[in-house]
């Protein structure tokens, strides 16, 4: 499967966690342990989103969202988590990441 395939229903966003490590060498690092903000890059706005306008968003832009919300979405290749995805409503985007 890949998230090409993914098209996010009704006001949903999908987005790309950036920069998370889930392992250092043989270490394991566990969601609790983990940051509560995060970025994560726009892949995909439900076609509801875009048409009330409610989104002060677009594809591509980085965004910060909170680690515990949304449903997250692993993309699997031979057994072994390859990305990870989310799924996420517009009103828990936080706010946009500025470089």
């Amino acid at each position: 499967m890949t998230v090409e395939k993914i098209t996010p229903l009704g006001y949903r966003v999908l987005v790309e966690i950036l920069g998370l490590k889930e392992k250092f060498g043989q270490i394991f690092i566990p969601d609790t342990a983990k940051r509560r903000l995060i970025k994560a890059k726009v892949i995909a706005i439900g076609e509801q989103a875009e048409k009330a306008g409610d989104v002060s968003f677009k594809v591509g832009d980085i965004i910060l969202v909170s680690w515990f919300v949304g449903v997250p979405v692993d993309i699997i290749d031979e057994d072994v988590p390859i990305e990870r995805y989310k799924l996420v409503l517009p009103d828990e985007i936080i706010g946009l990441w500025r470089e």
